[in-house]
């Protein structure tokens, strides 16, 4: 992880993020409030809502991700959600050229900083113009995209919840 410690806020912008790129899933985030719920005398009450959130639409968990209260390192969020999508590269379980798309998508809607913005939409371009057949392959931009995310790769957060179910397999 980045020298940078993130703030709840921080860690709740990725997830909501990662939600919208299709990284994350809801278990994840509901370990995570559990975690908070547990480890804090008095919790923000949004995270009450998240503990349980798993049977809920991700658009109801992202605007409750919005909800917790802090404040947040500008562009962490962004940074950690570009280091947690090249984890998912090194295990090749990330469709590249598909969350290529999506956080080009992202970076036009959402707060990422202006370089990422310009860097996933040069990509972008290369990827239209190779599936075109005009200018490179498709391999060479995946490539190229990989090598793009690793730069992020001391950002990823060091969220590691389990399962519900494994957690309480574990507890005593």
């Amino acid at each position: 992880m980045t020298a940078i410690q993130p703030t709840r806020r921080d860690i709740a912008e990725f997830f909501r993020l990662g939600l919208l790129a299709g990284v994350c899933d809801l278990s994840a985030i509901v370990c995570w409030a559990d975690f908070v719920l547990t480890a804090e005398p008095s919790p923000p009450y949004p995270f009450c809502d998240l503990s349980i959130c798993e049977s809920q639409p991700v658009s109801s968990v992202v605007s409750l991700l919005r909800e917790i209260p802090g404040s947040s390192t500008p562009d962490l969020a962004v940074f950690m959600l570009l280091g947690f999508c090249y984890q998912f590269v090194q295990s090749n379980s990330l469709a590249l050229s598909e969350t290529l798309v999506r956080l080009h998508s992202m970076a036009r809607t959402e707060d990422f900083p202006d370089r990422v913005d310009s860097a996933l939409s040069n990509l972008d371009e290369d990827l239209h113009l190779a599936r075109e057949g005009i200018h490179g392959t498709v391999t060479e931009v995946e490539r190229a995209f990989s090598d793009y995310l690793a730069r992020y790769k001391t950002y990823v957060p060091s969220i590691k919840p389990v399962s519900r179910n494994e957690k309480s397999e574990q507890d005593p």
